[in-house]
């Protein structure tokens, strides 16, 4: 190539990086005065988390329309770090004492007690433990009664008869898994059919079979008019009389035991017009009607004379009539009147060794134990 066309294209190269510098000095002059914007993503911010309530501190004196709440009990609500009174019943309220300047300090002790808790103007009573309104059974002397958010509560009320006959009002409400029958003023039943239910000696609905059982041969036997000692009495001549003895040669040693009488007994109660069983069934059975009746009552093993001569073992009911036990003997009535007899009167010899098992009912169970 010539020296001139060299020359020339030189002169090109150096005219174009000319003006790429110029070019380039311009723009920077230009974003430096703002005349060219480039794009730029905005950054994602997340939004700010819920403020948990302020915590209170140096409470102020609480006060309802401008009037000090002094030495009261309140229950008291952080609302944006200031404490507000609140419903007793209201879902995040605390329980506070004010001292005479209306300062509060919040309640802590744990035992159940009655407190007089200012609201809306007016202090009302209600029943408190750990710090919260109390719902549950109250014991009052020997009455229970129910209680519901701290109030005495009575619930929609149903009408039987009770055991004497009379006419009485009730309504059940659940606690936990215990279900208990409370009369018109809130107070427990005890140890008393109510409906078609037996309520136990701690007022609890019974869950036992066997007590299921008795209560179902009471409501078939007993009478519908009758007092409850006339039912206790219809009961045992209708089991000595339509019950059927089935021979059992290891009735003792199976049958006369603390696991063995509820079975005695439910052959005797399936059916609750024709039972089957030994004298132990008999026994047992019997112990369970008087118990749903509201009698204390046990079963009793011992021997008694047989027929071909010599003792043998035997069982029987003892029954707390009026103050003092007496043998009732559905299996021997047959025989001769074994209702309510002491032992001076029971009309069959009995050997001098005998062993007692209570039944107990309670917390909706029934149990035996040996004495």
């Amino acid at each position: 190539m010539c020296d001139f066309t060299q020359r020339r294209n030189s002169m090109k190269f150096k005219k174009s990086v000319a003006m790429l510098l110029v070019a380039a000095m311009t723009f920077q002059s230009g974003m430096t005065a703002g005349y060219y914007s480039v794009p730029v993503q905005a950054e994602t911010v997340p939004a700010p988390a819920a403020a948990a309530p302020a915590p209170v501190s140096n409470p102020a004196v609480i006060s309802d329309g401008g009037t000090i709440i002094a030495g009261q009990y309140v229950f008291l609500k952080n609302v944006n770090g200031a404490l507000v009174i609140a419903a007793p019943d209201e879902k995040g309220a605390v329980l506070y004492q004010t001292d005479a300047n209306g300062i509060p300090a919040q309640y802590t002790k744990k035992k159940r007690a009655f407190l007089n808790i200012y609201y809306n103007g007016k202090t009302e009573k209600y029943l408190v433990k750990n710090a919260k309104l109390y719902t549950g059974i109250y014991k009052k002397g020997k009455k229970k009664i129910c209680y519901v958010s701290g109030k005495k509560y009575v619930g929609k009320m149903k009408t039987t008869r009770d055991l004497d006959n009379k006419k009485i009002k009730y309504f059940t409400y659940k606690v936990g898994k215990k279900v208990y029958a409370f009369n018109q003023k809130g107070v427990m039943y005890k140890n008393e059919i109510v409906g078609d239910d037996f309520y136990d000696s701690t007022g609890v609905r019974s869950k036992d079979k066997q007590i299921r059982q008795a209560v179902a041969f009471v409501k078939a036997h007993g009478g519908t008019k009758n007092s409850r000692a006339s039912k206790l009495r219809n009961c045992f001549y209708y089991l000595a009389n339509r019950s059927h003895y089935s021979h059992d040669p290891d009735h003792t040693a199976r049958l006369a035991t603390e696991s063995g009488l509820p079975v005695a007994a439910d052959k005797m109660l399936r059916n609750k017009n024709s039972g089957r069983g030994n004298c132990f069934g008999w026994a047992s059975a019997y112990a369970y009607i008087a118990t749903v009746l509201g009698y204390e009552a046990r079963a009793a093993k011992g021997t008694t004379r047989l027929v071909s001569g010599g003792m043998g073992p035997h069982g029987w009911t003892m029954v707390n009539y009026g103050g003092s036990w007496k043998v009732c003997d559905a299996n021997m009535n047959y025989k001769a009147n074994c209702y309510m007899k002491s032992y001076g009167s029971y009309p069959f010899t009995l050997g001098s060794s005998k062993t007692y098992f209570s039944l107990t009912a309670k917390d909706g169970k029934a149990v035996w134990q040996q004495l």
